[in-house]
Formats: structure tokens, sequence, C-alpha cells
């Protein structure tokens, strides 16, 4: 007699002879002892491409006899006939392949965003009226979102890079940016962001900032001096006022720094010699008044100096000839 699938047959049926499981869509909690204890006298038994693995070869233990102790208390193993031991390691050696593509399709699985930033991201979304993020998925690469996704055994995103330039969004800056650990790169440029920068900011390790041609207002933010990991950052084209800060000399890493189109007043701060770093230095149309500080001609990596519409007097400095701008 011989079958093809059907446990509830094969548990009723002792005569089998030949027993067929290839290719049957059988689950590893279907299979139990009883199962298989009735085919005492199966010779021949087909399990290829089948999903049970380790399931199967434990139940198979059960056609065995199981050996009284030993002498001594020592237990026995299990016993089977020479065709069933056969077939036992040689489903062991199936279950260990199917346990193998098993880990490798976990390793496969996609890896997902961090949850504490996912509920970051859903109250910016809700502050400033995003709704191209789908936060129900991964959102990483879609909407002006980037990730690093190398956390965790390649299993946990992070945000790096935020783009939402040109969108014409109108609110307040959210300090809730301050929550994303890893990001480095904020683009908010070309929107109707308005009022002043969060002091929460201050907490942030970014490395690139653009606010660029928004209504943002008020004194030169202070709180954009603390965020010292800063290498490129603009702020052209809002309405800050007042004087260029000496703290910006803090800023240490700047290599491009671009506060033109505001209306700053005052001279040039002596703190920006400390900026070393600069290769790009714009501060056209800022309303800066005084005379053209010397030490911008000594700064060794200055390549583009924009200087032009603003209030500045007297002589260029000596210091200027050797510049290579």
């Amino acid at each position: 007699m011989s079958l093809i699938g059907g446990m509830r047959i094969v548990s009723t049926s002792p005569d089998i002879r030949i027993f067929f499981l290839q290719d049957a869509s059988v689950k590893a909690k279907s299979l139990t002892p009883l199962v298989f204890s009735p085919l005492r006298h199966c010779h021949s038994l087909l399990l290829s491409s089948h999903h049970c693995g380790t399931a199967i070869a434990l139940h198979l233990e059960e056609l065995g006899e199981q050996q009284r102790p030993r002498e001594g208390g020592e237990m026995g193993a299990w016993s089977l006939p020479c065709g069933w031991r056969l077939l036992f390691f040689a489903l062991l050696a199936v279950a260990e392949v199917h346990g193998s593509s098993g880990a490798k399709a976990a390793d496969a699985l996609p890896p997902r965003l961090f949850s504490a930033e996912v509920r970051t991201l859903r109250r910016i979304a809700a502050e400033i009226g995003i709704s191209s993020w789908n936060l129900s998925a991964n959102p990483c690469g879609s909407g002006g979102l980037a990730c690093d996704c190398s956390f965790n055994n390649k299993t946990i995103c992070h945000v790096t890079d935020i783009f939402l330039n040109g969108h014409n969004f109108s609110a307040q800056l959210p300090p809730d940016f301050a929550d994303l650990p890893n990001l480095i790169q904020l683009d908010l440029s070309r929107n109707l962001f308005h009022g002043a920068v969060p002091d929460q900011w201050a907490r942030m390790r970014l490395q690139g900032l653009s606010l660029m041609g928004n209504r943002l207002s008020g004194p030169f933010p202070m709180v954009l001096t603390k965020i010292t990991t800063l290498t490129n950052m603009s702020i052209e084209g809002n309405e800050f006022h007042g004087l260029i800060p000496p703290e910006i000399g803090q800023l240490a890493q700047m290599e491009k720094l671009i506060i033109s189109t505001n209306e700053f007043t005052g001279p040039l701060p002596a703190a920006l010699s400390l900026l070393t770093n600069l290769t790009d230095l714009v501060l056209r149309n800022c309303s800066i008044s005084g005379s053209l500080p010397p030490y911008i001609g000594d700064m060794e990596n200055l390549k583009h100096l924009d200087l032009s519409f603003n209030k500045l007097t007297g002589k260029i400095p000596d210091s200027f000839t050797s510049m290579e701008v």
C-alpha cells in the first residue's frame, strides 16, 4: 500500500509499506509521534521537498524500540532498524540544510528604522505638514530621507540626512530634529519657516545645515555656534539682524559659511580668524560696516570670498595680495 500526503490516513494505516511525503505542504506542528508510530512495517519513505526538517526526524525516533536501562542505571539509546537508522541520519542532514537556509532567510530580512526615530519623524511630519513620509514601512530612501542601515547586524537604520528643500512649508522650525542623534545633514532651504532657531538644536551633531531662503528672524542664532561639528552652513536670505557674535569662532571645523542677505550690522568679528579651515566665505549684502580685517588675507584655505554690497570702508589690506581666491 502506498500513500501520497495525508497525515490522517497514516495514523490509521499500520500496513503501509511505502510512504510518500514529497512536495507536501505539511506544517511541523501537524506532526506528532502518533502520526508515524503505526508505520512499523514501512520499508520505504520519500520525504523530499518538505518543509518540516527536524520535526520529522525527531518523530521518526518513535519508530524505534527504547532499550531498557543498562546495569548501573545508565540509560540506553533509542534503537532503530537499519533502514530507519539510515533514513534518520539522512533526515538530520536535510534538517540542517533547511535550518541553514532559514537562518539565511532571517539574515535577509529588510532593515527597519529605529522605533524612537519613527516617533520623532511622526512629530516632525505633524508639525510642518509632511505627507510624503510612509512611516508605516521603512521610509529610508524616500521623501528626502537617507539612512545608515549598518547597525545591529544591518537590521536597524538611523536617519542621517533630511532634505526638505523647496516645499513651501510654513511653520516654526521643529525642535524635534535634535532627537535624531545620527542626523548629519539637514536641508530646509527655500521654504517659509519663520521664527527663531530652537535652542534644542544645540544638541545636534550636524555637519551640513542649510536654512537658506526662509523667513527666520531675530538676532544671529547663537544656538548654531554650539553645533561645533558643522563644516557647511548657510543661513542666507532670512531676516536675521544685529551683530555677528564672536562665538562664531567656535565653529572651528567650518569650511563653507554663507550668511549673506540678512540685516547684520557692525564690523566683522575678529573671531572669524579662528575659522582657518574656511574655503568659502560669503557675506554678500549683509549690511556689515567697518574696514576689511587683515586676517582674511591670511586664510590659507580660502578660495571663494564675497563681501560685496555691504558698507565696508577703507583700503584693502596688504595681506590680500597673497590670496589665491
